[in-house]
């Protein structure tokens, strides 16, 4: 399976997810990840994608790439209690979008002065598919440089021998601010 790489879709300092002052987010609950704490208020896309899905409060998008990984984007912290003030999207579900297109812009003081916090995590969630591997974390980055590659998981011997077996599970995680 081919590598895709991600490009930082804001700039500002480049964390793991484990380091977000967030438990849903800090202990992967949603998938493996990174963060972003933004210097700007402008989100592009990381990499080639579909829109699968822009919250209606435009605080998070979520994308899927050509082989099929998803990764959701998160500006900010507890963010959706601000019911979409300071957020402009600039995409819709189903969109297709290219390395660098604009996804959402924020205002910074606004979403700053009322969120828990500006980091942006940045998950993958289906890593039961793939894997993301993060380049060097803990330091400052800038829009459009390459953060992480995006790699299919190899099948182990017994994952190809149930691979008919599908199983779903709808599971609802209840926050008070998302």
């Amino acid at each position: 399976m081919s590598r895709v790489w991600l490009a930082a879709p804001i700039p500002g300092w480049l964390i793991s997810a484990r380091q977000v002052p967030d438990p849903v987010f800090s202990e992967e609950m949603m998938g493996a990840g990174i963060a972003i704490d933004p210097t700007d208020g402008m989100l592009a896309a990381p990499c080639a994608a579909e829109v699968l899905m822009v919250a209606p409060t435009q605080h998070s998008v979520t994308l899927r790439t050509e082989a099929g990984a998803e990764l959701l984007i998160h500006i900010g912290l507890e963010t959706v209690a601000l019911q979409g003030r300071g957020f402009r999207a600039h995409v819709r579900d189903g969109d297709r979008v290219s390395e660098g297109d604009p996804l959402i812009t924020f205002d910074l003081d606004v979403v700053g002065l009322d969120a828990k916090s500006l980091v942006t995590p940045i998950v993958l969630t289906n890593p039961g598919e793939f894997r993301l591997e993060p380049r060097v974390l803990d330091r400052v980055v800038a829009r459009g440089e390459v953060i992480a590659a995006i790699e299919g998981r190899r099948r182990t011997s017994t994952e190809r021998e149930i691979q008919g077996a599908t199983r779903t599970a709808e599971v609802v995680i209840g926050f008070e601010h998302g």
